[in-house]
């Protein structure tokens, strides 16, 4: 039987584990206070052995924020922080 697509599946395309799993750790990442940029966050996941690219980062994050109470500043370079009274995820 097959099943229509979830947003969830729709944010992770074809998505393998390590995909996965560098998605659950940039939420991880992402600050409640102060806000980080998509470099600093690409700078940390790449310390973590999760190698991408700072664009990479930009459109995940954009994506998760269609599922995720996080936001930037539309400065540039974009800040990103979890919006004020979100929820623990």
């Amino acid at each position: 039987m097959t099943t229509a697509p979830t947003a969830q599946n729709r944010l992770m395309g074809h998505a393998s584990s390590d995909t996965s799993l560098r998605l659950i750790q940039l939420l991880r990442l992402v600050p409640r206070h102060r806000k980080k940029s998509v470099r600093e966050l690409q700078h940390e996941l790449d310390a973590q052995g999760y190698r991408t690219t700072v664009r990479t980062v930009q459109r995940d994050l954009e994506k998760l924020a269609e599922l995720f109470p996080i936001e930037t500043d539309g400065a540039k370079p974009a800040g990103w922080r979890w919006a004020t009274g979100a929820a623990d995820v």
